[in-house]
C-alpha cells in the first residue's frame, strides 16, 4: 500500500514539474544572447554622466568639509545624508 501511495505521489509531483512554465521564451533567450554577443557598448547618457559627476564632487567636498571641521553635529550628518 505504501509503495502505491509513493508511486502516485511521485507521478503527481512529476506532472506538476513538467507542466511548469518557463520565465523566458526561446525568443527572449535569443535576444539576450544577441545582446551579450554584440560588440558595441551601449551609448552613454552624457547629461546623466555629468550630473552624477557633479553630485559625487559635491558629496566629496561636503565630506571633506565635515571631516576638516570635525563636525559631529546632527545637521552635518543630515546634510551628508540628504546629499
Amino acid at each position: 500500500m505504501k509503495f502505491v501511495l509513493i508511486a502516485v505521489l511521485l507521478l503527481f509531483c512529476g506532472s506538476i514539474v513538467t507542466e511548469a512554465q518557463s520565465c523566458l521564451t526561446q525568443e527572449d533567450v535569443r535576444q539576450l544572447i544577441v545582446r551579450v554577443d554584440s560588440s558595441s557598448p551601449p551609448a552613454l547618457n552624457k547629461k546623466l554622466t555629468q550630473e552624477l559627476l557633479k553630485m559625487a564632487h559635491k558629496q566629496r567636498e561636503l565630506l571633506l568639509e565635515v571631516v576638516d571641521k570635525d563636525q559631529t553635529s546632527q545637521s552635518a550628518k543630515e546634510k551628508l545624508h540628504n546629499l
